[in-house]
């Protein structure tokens, strides 16, 4: 897939396989002007996690959930001036402990652009609600020390049918963070030392405050959600690696 949006883009692919969070800092590192991805949701945090990374992980190491620790390897990734829009679960931007020192980091260091969160049902690999967060090393004067949170009602498309009122909702929602126009109800410039005074939480909810904003709260059925997706693809793990472990005893036989 790689390989393919990259020369649809009339690109060179240079395709690595590695895991991000195990293997020592790349050599690209630091390499990039733009980094994209839709980051694996919830993933465990590994055992065997590479700490001695030259500061990769420098805000912190959650020990059950790798979501920041990818965030923080997205960021490792860009040069001097480069940008990040990184596809995320919810749960990173309110949770307390480690994740919490995470978001501290990342927002003291002013590395946090914009956070645009989308409703459930636009990804059709989940139900739950997902958040894009737009990550910058360098970013202009007018935005240092501010962070644009921009919020997205009921989905009633999703992405992969591309029809006009999606492109349309996409292309306001580039035209809303090019310009951090805040005049739409759903968008908001939210300052540092707000972020600081919410306790580095990043959920849109703390910042909107009319009846829009509570299509986008944390309730039980999104975490029930949660769950059984977790455990689905526990099982399904645990169904492939019992065939691959099937074949192998198969293949010994013979």
């Amino acid at each position: 897939m790689a390989r393919v949006l990259t020369f649809l883009a009339d690109g060179e692919p240079d395709v690595r396989v590695a895991h991000a969070l195990t293997a020592p800092v790349p050599d690209h590192a630091g390499a990039f002007d733009t980094v994209i991805s839709v980051l694996p949701f919830n993933m465990r945090t590994p055992d065997h996690l590479h700490l001695a990374s030259g500061g990769r992980f420098r805000f912190g190491a959650p020990s059950r959930t790798a979501d920041l620790l990818l965030v923080q390897h997205a960021i490792s990734l860009l040069d001097a001036n480069g940008r990040a829009a990184l596809v995320v679960p919810r749960g990173p931007l309110f949770r307390s402990g480690a994740e919490a020192e995470v978001r501290r980091g990342l927002i003291e260091a002013d590395l946090i652009d914009a956070v645009i969160a989308l409703p459930p049902g636009l990804l059709s690999s989940t139900s739950l609600p997902i958040v894009v967060l737009v990550l910058g090393r360098d970013r202009p004067a007018a935005r240092k020390g501010r962070t644009l949170f921009v919020r997205v009602g009921a989905a009633r498309e999703r992405l992969k049918d591309l029809s006009q009122p999606v492109v349309d909702s996409v292309l306001r929602l580039v035209r809303e963070y090019r310009d951090h126009d805040t005049e739409d109800c759903r968008a908001r410039v939210v300052s540092a030392s707000e972020l600081r005074a919410a306790e580095y939480s990043l959920d849109p909810n703390r910042f909107f405050e009319d009846e829009a904003s509570e299509t986008l709260a944390p309730d039980a059925a999104d975490l029930a959600r949660e769950v059984a997706e977790l455990r689905a693809a526990e099982e399904s793990a645990r169904a492939r690696t019992a065939g691959a472990l099937a074949n192998l005893v198969a293949a010994g036989r013979g």
